[in-house]
Parts: C-alpha cells; structure tokens; sequence
C-alpha cells in the first residue's frame, strides 16, 4: 500500500497537492479515480513539465486537472471547507516555521470536516541526530570494516527538518487532530539478509521507529473521530517500508 491507496480517493473528490512538482500524484488520482485534482508549484519549470504530461492524457482526464504556478502559503483563491483531500509531500523540510505555520492554517480552512491532510517528510530529525550513528556503528562492526555508511537522507539540502514531535506540534497548533507515521525510506544494501530483517523491524515498529525510521507520515484530520477510519490503513502502509 502506497500514498494513493491511503488517500482512500472517491469519483468526484476534490484533491490538491501543495507543492506539486512535474504533478505525477494528482494525474494518477484523477486518471484512478476521477477526482478533480489541482496543483500548485512555485517552479514555472515544475508547472511546465506538469502541463506537458497533462496534455499525454485523456481530453476527459484533462478536464479534471488544474495546474497553477503558486505559493502553497497564499491559498485564498480558495474557499473555506472545499477539499476532500490535502497532499503536501516533501515540502515541508524546505520551508521556515512561519511559512509551515502559514500554509497549515491555510490548509485547517480549505479541508472539509470530513476531509483528510497527508503529508510526508524525511529525513526523520531523530534518525540523523541519532538513529544513523548507532546504525552505523553497529552495521560497520557486522560488516567487520571501519568505513562510514553512506546513508542516502543526509539532510545538507534541507532548512527544517522535521522530527515526530515537532510535526506533530505544527499541526496541533493549526488545529489539526493527527496519527504520526514512521518507517524506513533508506535501504539497506550488501548485508545479509538477517540483517536486513532486524533492520526492517527496529526502524518500523514502535518505539524504535521514532529514533531509526527515516521517513515520517502524518495524516490529520479537523477531528478525532474522522481520524480513526484511517487506522486500518496503517499496517498494511507500514509494511511496505523498505529495508
């Protein structure tokens, strides 16, 4: 199970997809599952490959895609309770916490009551202060050699990474009723493959996920009760990390 199966998508939703890059999610969404899908990109070069692939597919399918140059912080050209669904993949890390702060409250208004946000993000900030050195440490003396494992999440690119907790608390402030998520995004690679079992469980499963899963999901809702129909859907997106 992916993103798109957590999105739980119906014909006739509506979806956005803040920082929507070449725009692959939100046509596969509308070609799945017929939803009117917009995006929104501050790259003129993201939105220009967007609106080239757009134009591959079905006029039908094209009719239900909306595809602007934008900022996900300046979203007023939309009204209040208007989405069914938010998606916000690997954004979040690159904004400041007064844009994030913008772009949630933003988002609490345009969701539906019955609406879900999904958003993910990684490096996971426990995995890269302190998951990844023990991991190392402890990999390298399996392996028998002294040389530095070389993780692909390193962080250098990144002004905001984010933590379980700090997520969390972002989206709490917005108002948001939230399940935080967390499995392994990096795999590992010339290892055994009881290593790799141990590997897969330590960074899936609680509560050592927190600390050596590198990848965080949060999916949040304006209430609880819409939350919990969700719940079903985490282990089956959580087995599917890999590693």
């Amino acid at each position: 199970m992916g993103y798109f199966q957590l999105s739980k998508l119906d014909k006739g939703m509506k979806l956005i997809d803040l920082g929507c890059g070449a725009g692959e999610f939100l046509m596969y969404c509308a070609l799945k599952t017929e939803t009117e899908s917009w995006g929104i990109d501050y790259s003129a070069a993201a939105i220009k490959i967007a609106k080239e692939l757009c134009a591959l597919l079905p006029s039908s399918v094209q009719s239900r895609i909306h595809l602007e140059l934008g900022d996900c912080t300046e979203l007023g050209n939309f009204h209040d309770d208007y989405f069914d669904r938010i998606i916000w993949f690997s954004v979040i890390e690159h904004l400041y916490d007064w844009q994030i702060e913008k772009v949630l409250k933003e988002s609490f208004r345009i969701l539906k009551p019955g609406g879900i946000f999904i958003t993910e993000t990684h490096p996971n900030r426990n995995a890269l202060r302190f998951g990844y050195p023990i991991g190392r440490l402890i990999l390298n003396i399996l392996k028998g050699d002294k040389k530095s494992l070389k993780f692909a999440s390193r962080g250098d690119e990144h002004v905001n990474i984010q933590s379980p907790q700090s997520i969390k608390r972002h989206f709490t402030m917005a108002g948001f009723q939230t399940q935080v998520i967390l499995r392994a995004n990096v795999e590992f690679v010339n290892y055994p493959k009881w290593v790799k079992t141990i590997g897969h469980i330590v960074r899936n499963r609680p509560p050592l996920n927190w600390l050596f899963g590198d990848e965080i999901t949060v999916i949040a809702a304006k209430s609880r009760a819409i939350l919990k129909k969700w719940n079903y859907l985490i282990p089956s997106f959580i087995s599917l990390a890999v590693g």
